[in-house]
């Protein structure tokens, strides 16, 4: 018993003895790692402060002499421009006299010259009582050949009809059968409203011919539904002097909704 115990205290002691040595040898090691780990301070020079002793000194400024005004120059005075010259005034030179030339007459002869007889003049023949005056022509007077007066109304050419205008007729057709037009599907769904205008000819029997659209608002909506109700309508033709005529017209095409 006594040697089991003893045994147990040896171990004890070595192992703490080994844990001890253990931590000596850490903190020798700690100790020797302490130096090299310091801060470390390091000290900078900005190189315009603290210049090396290659870099040569600036030389010394040497002092400006002050700068003396020049006096401005004078202008010179004008040149006085020289007085000009008069000319010389010659003395006019007296007149000569001209010599006098003396005019010799002719002399007068002591004959007297005949003098021929002068023949009496005679009046001028007048052409007027010699030749006769010719008779003068009867002017003729123009006969109109028709009577002169505003030209009557023109038809026009309408798709290979002659047709008249409205206003140009003495009677202005009228409608006898109206058709109205149905509202198109697509506008009524998206709730537009529009107009159209299509025109066509009237002819003497009062159908509808050569019927186009000339004006829609707004476009791609109203235009087929005016053409199909303006072909239905029936018309009383007009007249031109008592006479039916094809007749020109417009008709306007509303849609609403009701």
């Amino acid at each position: 018993m006594t040697t089991a115990t003893h045994s147990i205290r040896s171990i004890t002691l070595a192992f703490s003895l080994g844990m001890h040595a253990l931590l000596l040898g850490g903190l020798g090691l700690l100790a020797r790692e302490a130096p090299n780990n310091a801060e470390r301070v390091y000290r900078v020079a900005l190189a315009e402060f603290a210049p090396t002793a290659d870099t040569p000194l600036p030389a010394p400024v040497t002092p400006v002499a002050p700068i003396t005004p020049v006096a401005a120059e004078r202008p010179a005075p004008p040149t006085p421009e020289p007085a000009p010259q008069k000319p010389d005034v010659q003395p006019a030179k007296p007149a000569q006299p001209k010599p006098e030339t003396k005019k010799i007459s002719p002399k007068k002869s002591d004959k007297a010259v005949p003098k021929e007889p002068v023949a009496p003049a005679q009046p001028p023949i007048s052409t007027a009582q010699s030749t006769p005056a010719a008779p003068a022509m009867p002017t003729t007077t123009a006969i109109p050949t028709g009577p002169t007066g505003p030209a009557g109304p023109q038809p026009r050419t309408v798709g290979g009809l002659n047709a008249y205008e409205c206003d140009s007729l003495d009677q202005r057709p009228s409608i006898t059968r109206r058709a109205e037009p149905e509202y198109p599907p697509k506008a009524r769904r998206m709730n537009i409203q529009g107009s159209a205008r299509v025109r066509l000819v009237v002819d003497s029997s009062g159908q509808p011919c050569n019927c186009e659209v000339v004006s829609a608002s707004p476009v791609g909506y109203f235009e087929e539904a005016a053409l199909k109700a303006a072909k239905n309508m029936r018309f009383a033709p007009g007249k031109l002097k008592g006479q039916p005529v094809n007749t020109l017209v417009e008709l306007p095409f509303i849609f609403r909704l009701r």
